[in-house]
This record gives C-alpha cells, sequence and structure tokens, in this order.
C-alpha cells in the first residue's frame, strides 16, 4: 500500500490506522514523506517504530507522482494498492475482501466502489458504481470502453488493487502530473488481461478545499490547462500503437480529446487572469500534435467548433 504524504497532518493517523486495523494482516505499507513540511514525517516515523509492516521513505519534496514510483520500486508485496494521505480505506475488511476477489478470480486488476466523505462529514456511499457487465470475460480495453460509454469511468488509482508485475512490466509508472490518474489509469486497462469489480464500498475519498488538484489559483491554473492538454496527447499518441477496433478507438479518443476540451474552456474562463504567452504558445503546438487525429474520430463537428474557439482565443 503506497501513500505519499504530503502536509496532510490532520488526517494521516485517520488515513494509517484504517490499514493497520484491517483483519487481513499481511500487509505493507509504505509511507513517502515528500519534504512534508508539518509534523507528518514525526507521525509517519513513529507509526514505524510501533509497526514493522509500516515502512517510511523520506526524500526531497519530488510531488506526488515521484512520490508513487518511490513506492513502487520499494514495494515487496505481489499487489500494489495506492492510498492517498488524506483518505482511508472503508471499513477493517476492505484488503480481505478485495485480496481474496482478486486471487480467487485471478485478477490483473479489482476495482470497487468509491464513498465520499464531504465537508459537512455527511459520507455518500458509491458514487463509483458496480456496472452489470461480465467483467472477468472481457478485456481491460472493452471493459473501459463500457464504463466509458455508461459516464461511470473513474480515473483514480485508489480504490484499486493491481497485481505488481502487470505494473513494472509494462514499464506504467506516473507522469509528473497533477492529475497523473487521467494519463496512467486508461494504459493499465490496456495492459489487464482480467479486470473484475467488487460491489462494496472499500474507500473514502475525503473532498478538501486545500488539494492540489482542486486549487484556482492563476499558477495552479495554468499548470492544470498544460497538463490536461499533455494528458491528452501523451495518450493519443501512446493509443495509437496498441491493438484497437474501430469502435473502441473512436470511444477512447473521445475520451481523450474531452482533456483538449477542458483545456480550452479553462484557458477561455480564466485568459484574462492568465496572461501567458508561453501558455498560448503551448496550447497552438498541442493542437498542431492533436490535428492528425480528428479523422480517428467520430465528433467532428465538436472538433472543429474546439478548434476555432481555440484559434480566435489564440490570436
Amino acid at each position: 500500500i503506497i501513500c505519499p504524504v504530503y502536509n496532510k497532518e490532520p488526517y494521516i493517523e485517520q488515513c494509517i490506522n484504517s490499514v493497520v486495523n484491517q483483519t487481513y494482516t499481511n500487509w505493507e505499507l509504505i509511507l513517502v514523506d515528500d519534504e512534508s513540511p508539518d509534523n507528518c514525517p514525526k507521525i509517519c516515523d513513529g507509526y514505524a517504530e510501533l509497526d514493522a509492516r509500516i515502512k517510511v521513505i523520506h526524500q526531497k519534496n519530488k510531488g506526488h507522482s515521484e512520490s508513487r514510483n518511490v513506492g513502487i520500486r520499494a514495494s515487496q508485496g505481489e499487489y500494489l494498492m495506492f492510498l492517498d494521505a488524506d483518505d482511508f480505506l472503508y471499513d477493517s475488511y476492505v484488503l480481505e475482501n478485495m485480496y481474496n476477489y482478486t486471487i480467487n478470480n485471478n485478477l490483473d486488476v479489482c476495482l470497487s466502489q468509491i464513498a465520499t466523505l464531504k465537508k459537512d462529514g455527511e459520507l455518500v456511499n458509491s458514487t463509483f458504481k458496480y456496472l452489470e457487465i461480465p467483467y472477468e470475460k472481457l478485456s481491460g480495453t472493452e471493459v473501459l470502453c463500457e464504463m466509458i460509454n455508461a459516464k461511470n469511468y473513474h480515473a483514480s488509482m485508489c480504490s484499486r488493487l493491481f497485481k505488481k508485475d502487470l505494473i513494472c512490466q509494462n514499464n506504467l509508472f506516473f507522469k509528473k502530473l497533477i492529475c497523473d490518474d487521467e494519463e496512467w489509469t486508461p494504459k493499465v486497462f490496456y495492459y489487464a488481461n482480467r479486470i473484475g469489480f467488487l460491489n462494496k464500498d472499500c474507500y473514502v475519498i475525503r473532498k478538501l478545499d486545500t488539494s492540489v488538484t482542486g486549487s484556482n489559483d492563476v499558477r495552479t491554473c495554468s499548470i492544470k490547462i498544460i497538463d490536461k492538454v499533455t494528458t491528452a496527447v501523451l495518450l493519443m499518441k501512446s493509443f495509437e500503437k496498441f491493438n484497437l477496433t474501430k469502435e473502441q478507438k473512436q470511444i477512447l479518443y473521445a475520451k481523450f480529446y474531452s482533456f483538449m476540451n477542458m483545456a480550452v474552456y479553462s484557458y477561455l474562463k480564466n485568459a484574462t487572469q492568465l496572461k501567458n504567452a508561453e501558455l498560448k504558445t503551448m496550447l497552438k503546438q498541442q493542437m498542431k500534435e492533436v490535428a492528425i487525429y480528428r479523422n480517428e474520430l467520430d465528433i467532428k463537428n465538436n472538433i472543429m467548433l474546439f478548434f476555432s474557439r481555440i484559434l480566435v482565443a489564440l490570436k
């Protein structure tokens, strides 16, 4: 279980305790302290002194993506789970249930439902829901397309159990992006031979104003725009090499292209505040990168609208 830790002092104990209290006991928790400025390093070290299954890695600040990569490389288990330091496992049976389901069905990836803890303390169950599809009989790409079509796709790497060999043998390490899961997860689905879905809430996401992905300051907004476009280009280039049907390609590329649309929308909405010549140049360059994929998509009218909007904005 790999947990990047940075500036989450109010939540880190609940996060760690949710692992310590599991009925399944053969686990390893790797806490990657990313030079956290609060008391998290001391708290993590305290837990490691009490429980040999908990390991702490202290590193110079590299960001959450590289922290996860460091955890993957240091891990000893056959399966990987990712846990954010402000989230926690739903109950004490999560690892037992997910591990048994994974082993019994010989899965590469085990999905589960996700609950959300709102800022007012309300727990909303099953924000990522089970679909009535024959998961184990489908390829990873087929599962991914079914979820996208049902508008029930969640890119999060959390709430899931992954066979470590699947990650390492296919070099599926995280890119340095704010929403690194958006670029990472579709590739994991593609390489997975067997995916299953445990129809239970296993993970709780805590909604916070202080999260990096939720921040709306000008600098973070610029980075998000760059990252969304970068994600779209990386995925399109990666999947261009994969063996896909025409229908799969249309579904997936439409999803990837949506990241471009998100970036454009964010740029147009915040253009006055951004005033960044380099950002404009980058958007223009990336537009040329994805232009070659227009014929792959079944959304040509939307694409032309997208291009006309962005060209006007970037004059």
